[in-house]
């Protein structure tokens, strides 16, 4: 296992967590479990079976404005500045170092300093610290930016999350004929843009992944942590038969002061288990009712409870207990998933496009090209949903998300107007490293001057 320093800056603590250390907290371990159950099934060996490499959460870390030496403060940076700045961080200890963020950042999704199976390459998993000018440097950090994601699906955030972790591992985007899918089963993990998180690809390295990972795995993967080394119970996820997860007694405290840490080996209270000896009856990381006193939230605080769940009638919070009431499903066929699919039997799970016998395609009037739109399959007409009659119950029209593509290998931009790739618009197919003409000159160049492209240009190469 890789094991995971997360950091939370003042905006994602703010904006996600609402200030809250236990919402911020919570929020991050959910995505970081999501993104370990897609590494650990993945087959890199080429066995036939997933080979259980993901990830473990060692230290967390939520900062606010208050902080002493915080050094994510700056309002305004762009993506390889913010990344300059988080490898100013001491990550010496772990695996990787990742931040959690909410910036404009002119739809950037995150960054992080690549893997190499080069050894003579820094940078990526199991990186040491290097001394670069003045300072030393983590070149083991990447970070994941969630800007006007707070509608985004959650399987989407955690797709953008595993995209920049596979960055780490050594994956490049997805450029080459036998990985650029985009058919109906949808393109890969490691696509330029982003996916909708709908279709079955989605969720699945390409074997050009595949072929960058494992070397990376194989040749710089000396800090990876056996399983048994840390317990189960302590890992700071909540996971079947567990009350509750703190993680250790170090981290217990920030993390959710309701549970008993995980080495706790004397007190009138299990590990993993609500510290009822002390009047606590719940934990907010597990129990979508409980206050951060670790109490039941009352009926009359009229809380909403399920409201991540796209496809669900709202719940609320009954004061007798620490879960979230059942509640009944959204008619079929209500939008989910920002527009891109319905729900059926409570879940949303139907292409928006499918729904109406239709098929997904892109428009190609200017400022219909970032609209959701669907074709018939007989005259292949594409023509935006807001055509057809389909809106968001507001009357709003339904847009493709931020970083999504759109027509000749564009992407929507953060005016929902589409934008070209340069080197897609003049017909070109390969990929330029900073003016090289290919990655290995690229390499060779930058074993002399990699200092320089570490710290300055990183954010060229991965969106």
């Amino acid at each position: 296992s890789c094991n995971l320093h997360i950091v939370a800056d003042h905006l994602f603590h703010r904006y996600y967590g609402a200030g809250s250390v236990t919402n911020t907290v919570n929020m991050m371990l959910q995505l970081i479990n999501d993104a370990d159950a897609v590494f650990r099934s993945t087959d890199f060996d080429g066995d036939g079976q997933g080979d259980n490499i993901g990830f473990i959460v060692g230290k967390v870390t939520v900062y606010s404005l208050k902080d002493k030496d915080y050094i994510l403060n700056r309002p305004k940076v762009t993506s390889d500045q913010y990344l300059k700045l988080l490898s100013k961080s001491d990550f010496g200890d772990v695996c990787l170092g990742v931040a959690f963020t909410r910036r404009n950042m002119n739809g950037v999704a995150g960054t992080a300093f690549p893997g190499y199976s080069d050894e003579t390459m820094p940078g990526g998993i199991c990186q040491p610290r290097i001394r670069t000018y003045s300072y030393y440097s983590s070149l083991n950090a990447a970070f994941i930016n969630f800007y006007d994601h707070s509608q985004s699906s959650h399987d989407r955030m955690v797709l953008a999350l595993v995209h920049e972790l596979a960055h780490s591992f050594g994956a490049m985007h997805d450029d080459l004929t036998e990985c650029f899918s985009g058919g109906e089963y949808g393109n890969y993990i490691m696509f330029s843009k982003t996916n909708p998180g709908n279709q079955p690809n989605n969720r699945k390295f390409s074997v050009c992944s595949i072929r960058s990972i494992l070397p990376v795995i194989r040749k710089k993967g000396s800090c990876f942590l056996q399983d048994n080394v840390v317990p189960q119970c302590g890992n700071s996820i909540p996971e079947a038969g567990e009350e509750c997860d703190c993680g250790l007694t170090i981290n217990c405290m920030l993390i959710d002061p309701c549970c008993t840490p995980g080495d706790a080996d004397t007190g009138p209270d299990l590990p993993c288990r609500i510290r009822r000896s002390n009047n606590k009856l719940c934990s907010p990381k597990k129990h979508a009712c409980c206050t951060e006193n670790c109490t039941y939230i009352p009926s009359s605080a009229k809380h909403d409870c399920n409201i991540m769940d796209g496809c669900a009638l709202l719940s609320r919070c009954d004061g007798r207990s620490g879960n979230c009431p059942v509640s009944h499903p959204k008619p079929d066929g209500t939008l989910c998933n920002l527009g891109l699919d319905v729900c059926k039997e409570g879940k949303c799970s139907v292409e928006v496009c499918k729904s109406l016998n239709l098929s997904t395609c892109l428009c190609i009037k200017e400022y219909d090209k970032c609209k959701v739109c669907c074709k018939e399959p007989k005259n292949g007409t594409c023509l935006p949903l807001s055509d057809l009659g389909i809106r968001f119950p507001d009357g709003s029209i339904i847009h493709h998300d931020i970083g999504a593509s759109c027509i000749d290998e564009g992407y929507c931009g953060v005016t929902r107007m589409c934008f070209q790739n340069i080197e897609a618009s003049k017909g070109g197919s390969k990929t330029v490293f900073l003016g090289f003409s290919s990655e290995k000159q690229f390499r060779n160049h930058a074993k002399n001057y990699w200092f320089y492209y570490i710290l300055v240009t990183l954010s060229f190469f991965f969106v």
